[in-house]
């Protein structure tokens, strides 16, 4: 068998000049496409997971503030619930001072309403008693009331009788005495009182607001001795109160 060198040779030239043809126009073409096409894809997919990542960064974000949002609805609920019970005990405690104010000015109304009543009760049955005392001292006892009560109290005061006669004896010694009357008392009289009270100065006064006597001051304590005395114990049988 005759093998011809120079159709070999040419042969293996044809094949390495079609291998280097192929090579450089087909082979390496493509694989440099899909070199491109695969970072394409490889960028792609890397922007995509990096959108994913971002995408859940952001659902965390968005689900921490949907959690901070709720907690602070709760919060404002709570708040305004708390706030709304503290406005209405307010409001009850409010409505129960106002009661309890409208309750003791209706009291003091009564109060007043009721020591009016006693005053004036006090007073027109005082000017009846007077009254009626004078008209029996002047048709049975020859004399006026007052000085018949004048008379009792210095006979009660020199019998050492009177309450509180030792106390106003200490006082008078450096404290000056006020004898108020509902009445003037003439010259002797006074002389006799002041014999009996042994005090160191003595003053005289008329005073308006007594019903029918008279009463001794010396500082913070009163001697009194008139017919007050007598119609309080009356208008508080009357009135049917304990602290007239």
């Amino acid at each position: 068998m005759n093998i011809d060198l120079a159709t070999v040779l040419f042969q293996i030239v044809n094949f390495l000049l079609v291998v280097w043809l192929l090579n450089r126009f087909l082979f390496r073409p493509v694989m440099k496409n899909m070199a491109l096409r695969e970072e394409a894809i490889q960028a792609k997919l890397a922007k995509a997971a990096a959108e994913l990542k971002e995408a859940e960064k952001k659902s965390a974000l968005a689900g921490k503030k949907l959690g901070d949002f709720e907690k602070a609805r709760a919060e404002m609920i709570d708040e305004a619930v708390t706030k709304m019970q503290k406005e209405e005990e307010e409001n009850i405690q409010r409505f129960k001072g106002e009661m309890v104010e409208r309750r003791e000015a209706f009291r003091r109304e009564l109060e007043s309403e009721r020591l009016k009543m006693s005053d004036d009760v006090k007073a027109s049955v005082g000017r009846a008693f007077l009254s009626t005392l004078r008209k029996a001292f002047f048709l049975f006892g020859g004399g006026k009331l007052e000085s018949s009560l004048l008379d009792n109290f210095i006979s009660i005061a020199k019998s050492g009788k009177m309450g509180g006669a030792a106390e106003l004896a200490r006082r008078a010694a450096t404290a000056p005495v006020y004898i108020e009357s509902s009445f003037a008392i003439a010259p002797a009289k006074r002389s006799a009182l002041k014999k009996i009270l042994r005090a160191k100065r003595i003053e005289f006064r008329i005073s308006r607001d007594i019903l029918c006597g008279l009463r001794v001051v010396c500082g913070d304590l009163t001697l009194s001795f008139s017919l007050d005395d007598y119609m309080d114990d009356l208008a508080v049988k009357i009135t049917g109160e304990t602290n007239v």
